[in-house]
């Protein structure tokens, strides 16, 4: 015998759209925590950049650098702002659905999502509830899938906005590393050759030191760079790819909601919208009102056919006369022929001149 017993109080059925709901509250505090970020990364990357060179302001490599990580967080903010107000905005449709319960009056359904603001999801569920009104069921697989793609393409786009970001970070560094090393060689070769001048011990040591000075600038540049990339990927690139594959979980939860919730009631209503008589009750009381109007239509087209089959006897007798007309004509025309023939053979015998007899 069996010994598990269900839980009080739970249900026979996940709501898929407590899933959803779950999802997007942990993307809304995401989001609102992530606005503290941007802030405290400018300021951390401002103080370290300061430490290591006071004078990056006349570093031009450095201040692209620093000027590319701001551009970055500056759209980080804007895109975390853009993604809590999607992700309200879904969570303002979740509820109108919930509030619909588990047979969702489509009508009604549609009314309350007209009020709210635009966006991909309302328009999306829109356009579900548009067909169930229609009893069409087919759509909705598609409809999934073309938003899902939308949903695709929108964030490879905002994710690969701060992986360029970071890449271009990478690349300044790189030049900047390269930009040192060149300027390392003049002062190191103007050392080499001071060596053989016995009274240019300052100035050997004066290249070495302007040699390692522009070594310095070249791995500063790597360093700082590296360490804003590392920044970059650990902790914007590694939050939005968290909080988009949050975004892409609910979104399938919320197809799961259209399958269960709304395609059988699309089915109800196709069913209604189809005509199902009853077949028992016309063929016993239909039956004997109808045989009469049978009869009447038999009699009319009966009637039709007869009157069709007396202009039909008529033109055929018209098409004998005519027949015979011309057959007269024809036979009066070879007639006249003939004479004409007979004509033409005695005036040629009256002009020719008769043949001398031997």
């Amino acid at each position: 015998m069996s010994t598990y017993k269900p839980p009080i109080g739970g249900h026979a059925t996940e709501d898929p759209l407590r899933h959803v709901e779950r999802e997007l509250q942990e993307i809304c505090k995401t989001a609102r925590i992530g606005l503290f970020g941007p802030p405290f990364l400018l300021a951390f990357g401002f103080w370290g950049v300061t430490r290591l060179d006071p004078d990056w302001l006349h570093n031009p490599i450095m201040a692209v650098i620093l000027a590319l990580f701001t551009l970055g967080q500056i759209m980080l903010w804007r895109h975390l702002i853009l993604i809590r107000k999607g992700a309200t905005s879904t969570l303002d449709v979740v509820v109108v659905l919930k509030s619909e319960g588990l047979e969702p009056d489509l009508t009604a359904l549609r009314e309350h999502l007209l009020c709210l603001k635009d966006g991909p999801t309302r328009d999306l569920v829109l356009r579900w509830v548009n067909l169930g009104l229609q009893g069409i069921t087919l759509g909705c697989d598609q409809l999934i899938e073309n938003a899902s793609e939308r949903r695709t393409i929108r964030d490879q786009k905002l994710a690969n906005l701060h992986i360029s970001v970071n890449r271009n970070i990478l690349k300044v560094g790189f030049l900047g590393t390269l930009v040192g090393l060149l300027l390392t060689f003049p002062p190191m070769k103007r050392a080499v050759l001071g060596l053989s001048d016995s009274a240019g011990e300052m100035g050997f040591i004066r290249d070495i030191a302007s040699a390692i000075d522009h070594d310095a600038y070249a791995i500063l540049a790597t360093l700082v760079s590296t360490g804003f990339s590392i920044l970059l990927e650990a902790v914007v690139v590694q939050a939005l790819e968290r909080i988009l594959t949050r975004f892409e979980i609910a979104d399938r939860h919320l197809a799961d909601w259209g399958v269960t919730r709304l395609q059988p009631m699309a089915l109800r209503i196709a069913r209604e919208q189809a005509p199902c008589p009853s077949p028992a009750r016309p063929a016993v009381n239909t039956l004997p009102l109808s045989l009469p109007r049978t009869r009447e239509e038999m009699d009319s087209h009966f009637q039709l056919l007869l009157e069709t089959i007396a202009r039909s006897g008529q033109t055929i007798e018209a098409v004998a006369r005519a027949q015979d007309a011309l057959s007269g004509r024809l036979d009066a025309l070879l007639e006249f022929e003939s004479h004409y023939r007979e004509f033409l053979a005695a005036k040629s015998a009256a002009v020719a001149p008769k043949a001398p007899q031997a």
